[in-house]
């Protein structure tokens, strides 16, 4: 049963992204949170705490705003104190000159009393660099901005 919770609560924040909604989403988070997703570019990070996790969460959105995410496998395994998730999505945005960005992400998240304590992502990153060089080239400069810090 609780896997089942986890499941329906992990597929909700998706969802929530999809609508732009990542506040639902943060207050999933623990507040010392750490967020590692793989790459150096604008999305790539390894940063630790809510605020820094809010400004990328932010930074996504504003690079591809209306962003889909659709879940095509969820794994849920472990206990309520220490509880690892893996899921497997497509994401989908159209950017501003109109083409369609799809990628493969790879998602691993270590919830600790049903808070989020670890966030591990991997994206197809060729494919999310070279879009994020044509988003540069439409006149979005933080397509290029260095990943987020703290």
């Amino acid at each position: 049963m609780y896997h089942f919770i986890v499941k329906k609560i992990i597929i909700q924040g998706f969802q929530d992204l999809s609508t732009g909604n990542y506040e639902a989403v943060l207050k999933r988070f623990s507040p010392d949170v750490h967020l590692l997703f793989e790459g150096e570019h604008a999305l790539g990070s390894d940063i630790q705490g809510i605020i820094p996790v809010r400004q990328w969460f932010q930074r996504v959105l504003r690079l591809f705003p209306g962003m889909q995410f659709k879940v095509k496998q969820l794994i849920v395994s472990g206990w309520p104190w220490d509880t690892i998730v893996t899921t497997r999505l497509q994401v989908e945005a159209k950017l501003k000159n109109g083409q369609l960005y799809q990628n493969s992400v790879v998602q691993i998240v270590r919830l600790r009393w049903g808070l989020v304590i670890d966030d591990y992502l991997l994206e197809n990153t060729q494919k999310l660099v070279e879009t994020l060089k044509t988003l540069s080239q439409l006149g979005i400069e933080e397509a290029i901005a260095p990943p987020i810090k703290n």
